[in-house]
């Protein structure tokens, strides 16, 4: 759902289940500037504008953990984003995965949760020393 937010035009998720993180995802959703509705039992139609509003109102977002999932969509999309972190009563669930993959695409967290985009593109980090064989079976190894 939250990548819809990244083109304009109507996109359609099918198997969708009617749950609580999904109806919090739609107000979201709306509070943005994006329609959404049912269409089928299990199929959601997102209806995305020209024009998004690159805001998660916390009063939304404390009640799952969405905040996080929106905010590589909207910067991406709209070059800056605005979120708290949200969150529920299941327990702690660190983001600092989500932040640091955010970091690593050039966003730079401001006060009060605002995300900006760098002008420049960041370095890439070298990728893990692990060697794998790629076409070859363990059988076919010498």
């Amino acid at each position: 759902m939250a990548a819809s937010l990244l083109a304009e035009g109507t996109h359609v998720l099918h198997n969708v289940p009617r749950i609580t993180d999904v109806s919090c995802m739609r107000e979201l959703l709306g509070s943005m500037g994006v329609r959404t509705s049912w269409v089928g039992p299990t199929s959601l139609e997102i209806v995305v504008g020209a024009e998004v509003v690159p805001e998660a109102p916390y009063e939304l977002v404390e009640r799952f953990r969405a905040s996080i999932v929106v905010m590589g969509p909207l910067v991406a999309r709209c070059g800056r984003a605005r979120a708290l972190p949200g969150g529920d009563d299941f327990g702690p669930r660190p983001i600092d995965m989500h932040q640091r993959a955010l970091e690593d695409l050039g966003v730079v967290f401001g006060d009060l949760a605002r995300l900006h985009r760098r002008p420049r593109r960041p370095a890439r980090r070298d990728p893990p020393a692990a060697r794998v064989p790629i076409g070859r079976s363990d059988r076919e190894r010498p």
